[in-house]
């Protein structure tokens, strides 16, 4: 499992792998929706539009495939890219498809045709719109800067010098004034997103960090490091506030749910882990994944979280009222008052799952 995203919507989940398969699921069935007939590539990146009609899926070919989500059906595919396509974003009005690739582009399509080729100098390694559709920014890797477009002009704002290194993450804050980038080294860095201008240089303290994620009210940003460690900083001040002891292994992915009060590590133990965010607890250990779990993503309402690994994509339902009657209706209630009363003869019975 190389890429995994929740709909906006909530209803479905698409994941992509290694063997180019793309699996669109049904969250509420908690079953398998339909298989995607995409290219057998790799599948390097999976995106739903912003009203979880289609799916955009990037992949090794640099063949950026169009599917329909509710019955999986083919609608079209931008080629360009020279090599594989490596990140996918859908513009927030859905009108615009960014994809960023190993041949040195940035390309902007609308429905039918591309109508933007971006640096065409260096591979686009990563790539992040704004909020509000209007920015985007690209890690490219000749120069090692991060290149900042202006989409409604389609102008060359600025290249930001002196990433200096391999940037795994790079993130918009929510009101799209910040760009945040993060990567092989041990800073985290902070930009002006109109002009380009550094506002800090941040000592992770981390070694190599592969994720990042603002809150959604923009006043904390936390990143996920590989040294176990997952760090919260206060945006204003522009020092960290907390640092969360995971020590789960390798920290690959995070996420905020849409409240800000829950935030969810993906670790490369294989477990993913549930912290609450005010007070900096663990609230929960999820296990399963076997070989490492690397990516995790909160459904809109927050009650199902998925997490992908290379082994399975799993869903978990948060709602602890509603996991407990789903069990009760698949097992029933499994021990009587007889049984109950041999097993446990000084506890008063209670009717499992009544």
């Amino acid at each position: 499992m190389t890429t995994v995203a929740f709909a906006p919507s909530g209803a479905s989940v698409a994941s992509g792998g290694t063997d180019g398969e793309v699996k669109l699921w049904d969250v509420a069935r908690r079953r398998l929706r339909s298989d995607v007939d995409s290219n057998p590539a790799q599948v390097r990146s999976v995106v739903f539009s912003p009203d979880s009609r289609l799916i955009a899926v990037g992949n090794d070919t640099g063949d950026t495939e169009i599917w329909t989500v509710e019955d999986g059906q083919y609608v079209t595919e931008f080629t360009g890219h020279a090599d594989a396509v490596l990140t996918v974003a859908f513009s927030r009005d859905g009108k615009r498809i960014a994809t960023g690739g190993v041949d040195r582009t940035v390309r902007l399509w609308s429905t039918d045709t591309s109508v933007l080729t971006l640096r065409p100098d260096a591979a686009q390694y990563r790539a992040a719109v704004s909020h509000d559709g209007r920015w985007i920014a690209a890690y490219n890797t000749h120069d090692e800067s991060v290149d900042l477009w202006d989409l409604r002009t389609q102008r060359h704002i600025a290249a930001l010098p002196d990433a200096g290194e391999l940037t795994w993450g790079l993130a918009f804050s929510p009101d799209g004034r910040t760009i945040a980038s993060v990567g092989e080294g041990s800073t985290l860095r902070l930009w002006d997103a109109r002009s380009g201008r550094s506002l800090a240089v941040l000592d992770n303290h981390a070694g190599m960090t592969f994720d990042l994620a603002y809150a959604p009210d923009g006043r904390t940003l936390i990143t996920g490091n590989n040294d176990g460690t997952v760090h919260l900083w206060d945006v204003r001040t522009r020092t960290r506030r907390a640092t969360l002891d995971i020590s789960a292994g390798t920290v690959y992915g995070i996420a905020v749910d849409a409240g800000g009060t829950s935030l969810a590590v993906a670790n490369s133990d294989g477990t993913v882990q549930l912290w609450d965010i005010a007070s900096e607890r663990r609230t929960a250990t999820l296990t399963g994944h076997t070989l490492g779990a690397i990516t995790a993503a909160f459904s809109p309402s927050g009650s199902t979280l998925v997490s992908s690994g290379n082994d399975t994509i799993r869903l978990r339902d948060l709602d602890a009222g509603r996991a407990t009657r789903h069990i009760c209706d698949v097992v029933g209630p499994a021990v009587d008052r007889d049984r109950w009363r041999k097993l446990m003869p000084d506890v008063p019975f209670h009717m499992p799952c009544s």
